[in-house]
């Protein structure tokens, strides 16, 4: 069984019987841990001390005066905006039920974080699975996705590490460097999982950099649609089968 998106902190969560996920102390240290709360080094005293005091007891109330002490501004907000999404996670049975009642109400909650529960969630429903092709799929529930066409192939890559090859080659700072003086880095191919290779996705599952194939009855499409049911089940206990179309007759739709 492959373990994978370790660093997406399902291995924190409590399960239960249903397969539904229960959020725990260290899963909120997880988000605490997170660069927009952890202290830095400009860090005022009344911000560490309120770090301090939610790593060691990561479900105390926070007042309102605790925040005010703290000295930088974005400091403050973010400690705002975790409080806000930490009582309403605590607030739910489920990390399901948190993301199921989400969109209901008039909550304002940081894509980022959504992105976050949708993946851990995803990690849950896909838990013994050996398809690197599904799990690759389940990447376009939390990861933009940028596509392309070539000789008739419908080409998926995650969007942010296209991204990072078109302007740094792959190389961070130094290749941004070598870009600036007009020397340009080597170009940097992103293998396309098939069946044959889907394996390999769990070599690198937390870098984002293989390609999914989605033409119409390929591996990657299937994959998919794989992902799909189970996600379904998984939320509403009903059994589908989700079968993709080369295309839609329809010329109202």
């Amino acid at each position: 069984m492959a373990d994978f998106w370790q660093s997406c902190g399902y291995n924190l969560l409590r399960k239960r019987a249903d397969g539904r996920l229960v959020v725990t102390d260290d899963y909120l240290r997880l988000y605490y841990a997170r660069p927009e709360l952890a202290p830095v080094a400009e860090s005022c005293a009344a911000e560490r001390a309120l770090h301090a005091a939610l790593m060691q007891q990561p479900r105390r109330t926070v007042t309102p005066a605790e925040i005010a002490a703290v000295a930088d501004a974005d400091a403050r907000e973010n400690y705002q905006v975790m409080m806000r999404f930490r009582d309403r996670l605590l607030a739910a049975d489920t990390l399901e039920a948190f993301y199921f009642d989400l969109f209901r109400e008039d909550v304002a909650v940081p894509p980022d974080l959504i992105h976050h529960t949708v993946q851990v969630i995803l990690r849950g429903i896909l838990n013994g699975t050996n398809d690197g092709l599904e799990a690759r799929a389940a990447e376009l529930f939390f990861r933009r996705q940028r596509v392309s066409f070539n000789d008739g192939t419908v080409l998926l890559a995650d969007d942010q590490t296209v991204e990072m090859h078109a302007t740094t080659g792959g190389f961070g700072s130094l290749g941004r460097l070598l870009k600036e003086n007009r020397a340009a880095p080597r170009t940097i191919e992103l293998d396309i999982l098939d069946e044959t290779s889907a394996g390999r996705y769990f070599e690198r599952d937390e870098c984002h950099d293989t390609v999914l194939s989605l033409n119409h009855g390929r591996p990657g499409c299937l994959a998919l649609a794989r992902v799909l049911e189970r996600w379904i089940a998984h939320f509403h206990g009903v059994r589908t089968a989700v079968k993709p179309v080369r295309e839609i007759p329809d010329e109202d739709w």
